[in-house]
């Protein structure tokens, strides 16, 4: 049954566009079924959306500071433009979400389900805890992952060319097979992580630090490292690397 969050929300913005600036924050709309909305502007600080289903609803400049969309179901719905620092999207499910300039910087979307999302590249992911995301095949590439937590993310396969990860943990993360081409990995966190296959060329891995990390087939032509860390055994492969003057830098 709705409760009276729920049909207040609904009474002020169902099929209407007048921009009514009555305070909307801290409301429970825990496994609410919102539908069609055109919350647009709309400061829904600290509501908490958990387990909610919302299907073409418009979040577009609204402000969702704190918001809680833990196993939230959103279908079709906009966020371009929304404040969502410190947004809840852990377990969330996307399907048909354009990201098309969707901010997440800071927010929580651990074990989030991405991949029915649409212009993941387009998106900001800046800080962000993205802990075991399905990455996987996705077009990443130019993506802002500056900060993010990307522990255990499956990113096989996936297009992070020239993609921004510096600062960023990719501890045990699956990169099997990525394409990494001019990707900035200043500062990176990659211990464990499975780099098999991917490509590495002309990327920045300065600082970076890659021990217990595997490097089957790696391709590393051009790559630049400086005070790299990397495993005894990978390190001599560095060295002569850096004497055949395919790998850059110095260790």
């Amino acid at each position: 049954m709705a409760n009276d969050d729920h049909l207040k929300l609904v009474r002020l913005f169902a099929g209407r566009r007048d921009r009514l600036f009555e305070t909307l924050e801290d409301l429970d709309l825990r496994g609410a079924r919102l539908i069609g909305l055109d919350l647009r502007d709309a400061d829904l600080s600290g509501a908490d959306f958990e387990g909610a289903y919302l299907n073409n609803v418009h979040l577009e400049d609204t402000t969702l500071y704190g918001t809680n969309f833990k196993h939230a179901h959103l279908e079709n719905a906009f966020f371009r433009g929304a404040d969502m620092d410190d947004t809840n999207f852990s377990e969330a499910m996307f399907k048909g979400v354009d990201l098309t300039g969707v901010s997440f910087s800071g927010g929580n979307l651990t074990d989030a389900v991405l991949t029915a999302a649409q212009n993941l590249h387009l998106a900001d992911f800046y800080g962000a805890n993205l802990t075991r995301v399905d990455f996987a095949t996705q077009d990443l590439s130019g993506v802002n992952f500056e900060g993010a937590n990307l522990s255990r993310c499956d990113l096989s396969s996936a297009n992070l060319r020239g993609a921004n990860l510096r600062d960023a943990i990719l501890e045990n993360a699956d990169l099997t097979d990525a394409d990494l081409t001019e990707a900035m990995l200043e500062n990176a966190n990659c211990k464990s992580a499975n780099l098999s296959g991917a490509i590495l060329r002309a990327a920045d891995l300065y600082r970076a630090n890659f021990r217990g990390a595997l490097f089957k087939s790696t391709k590393l032509d051009g790559a630049k490292v400086l005070d790299t860390g990397f495993d005894d055994d990978m390190l001599l492969r560095i060295r002569d690397l850096i004497d055949h003057d395919v790998v850059k830098g110095w260790l």
